[in-house]
């Protein structure tokens, strides 16, 4: 999903709990309502595993859901890889676009592929 569509997403998962202003939303997430209008209109390219997390505790949905939406995890990535992948985006993403930490989790994948030919 592109930075536009996971503002959409956010925007409409706020609506539909109920949340009307991005400031009500700051309040409950303890995130700025700037950098939630800069989400929501689609201007913040990637945001942080943390920013992350506080969102879907706000919104009430999971952080599985909202970290695939925000483009940080493949599709393909099963429940039980999250939580090592998640672990992973910490360890690396300090500086790291969401597609460079893609293009990393993609050279696991040939690494681990690799070894089983072997």
């Amino acid at each position: 999903m592109d930075h536009k569509g996971f503002g959409k997403f956010v925007k409409e998962s706020r609506e539909k709990v109920g949340i009307e202003t991005r400031e009500e939303l700051s309040r409950l997430s303890k995130i700025s309502a700037p950098t939630l209008f800069r989400i929501e209109v689609g201007k913040t390219r990637e945001p942080s595993l943390n920013t992350l997390r506080k969102l879907a505790t706000a919104l009430g949905i999971s952080e599985e859901e909202i970290i695939r939406k925000a483009g940080y995890l493949p599709e393909n990535v099963s429940p039980k890889e999250l939580e090592g992948y998640v672990s992973a985006v910490e360890d690396f993403s300090d500086g790291l676009t969401a597609d460079e930490i893609r293009q990393v989790n993609q050279y696991k994948r040939f690494l681990v592929d690799q070894r089983g030919k072997k």
